[in-house]
């Protein structure tokens, strides 16, 4: 196990739930734009390039994020199953 401190956890973790709310509210948006079945017009495209790209950047910054966490010494899941012994509890 990892010594991280509880600040930095406690950042990282409530950055990981801003994250979240930003993902649900852009989602919520892109909802809204398909429901309002709006008229094809560049104006109407322009607010799906923009969901696009902000996807795009949300997901940028969460790897940004997992990136600053692993600096610090923490592992992704990814990592922890890699781990002999994970790996070995997880195939069972």
């Amino acid at each position: 196990m990892t010594n991280i401190p509880d600040h930095v956890r406690r950042n990282h973790e409530r950055t990981s739930e801003r994250l979240d709310e930003a993902r649900a509210m852009l989602r919520a948006v892109e909802q809204m734009a398909e429901a309002a079945r709006l008229p094809h017009s560049p104006e109407t495209e322009s607010i799906f390039v923009l969901i696009t790209a902000t996807q795009d950047r949300l997901f940028e910054v969460d790897q940004a994020h997992v990136l600053e966490w692993v600096g610090h010494g923490g592992k992704t899941a990814e990592m922890m199953l890699e781990e002999p012994g994970e790996a070995e509890d997880a195939q069972e």
